[in-house]
């Protein structure tokens, strides 16, 4: 492993070689016991080389709600002045997929999705009615949402 330069440049440029980059203190001072940790020290150092900013925790969980879609729902919100009160959720991973501001919004995307990717989509699937006057509860899961969504399911029949 190449030791860091002991008078990196504080202002690195284009043209700077990784070793004249300075690393930030985890990074020059952290030594690693494990092959992973030696892999996730080095992507650190290309990170913290690269210029792009490291995240804290606020970041982070701005970023985690970026891809989960909490952005676009906010902007949605901001946009229409309306609060989105069915989400269709992903059991499995435990993810928003979309909210409607309609429950015959929200059931007409659960039909498509069954009808594109087949019956067993739905056996992840919850929607939520999310009022602001009352506690989020769940109006279906699975295959009853299937039923709901008025998809006909042959070997998922509804639970009574």
């Amino acid at each position: 492993m190449t030791q860091p330069n002991p008078n990196p440049n504080p202002n690195p440029t284009p043209n700077d070689s990784p070793d004249d980059i300075p690393l930030d203190h985890v990074t020059a001072t952290f030594v690693p016991k494990t092959e992973l940790g030696r892999r996730l020290l080095s992507l650190r150092a290309e990170i913290v080389r690269s210029g792009i900013p490291l995240l804290d925790w606020d970041d982070l969980d701005r970023e985690i709600a970026e891809r989960r879609g909490g952005v676009q729902l906010r902007d949605y919100e901001t946009l229409h002045g309306a609060r989105l009160t069915f989400e269709l959720w992903n059991t499995s991973t435990q993810t928003l997929i979309a909210a409607y501001d309609t429950e015959a919004d929200a059931l007409a995307a659960v039909s498509a999705a069954i009808h594109t990717h087949g019956p067993s989509y739905s056996d992840s699937l919850a929607l939520v009615h999310d009022d602001p006057n009352t506690i989020p509860h769940t109006l279906a899961i699975g295959p009853d949402l299937a039923h709901r969504a008025g998809t006909p399911i042959s070997d998922h029949p509804p639970r009574q």
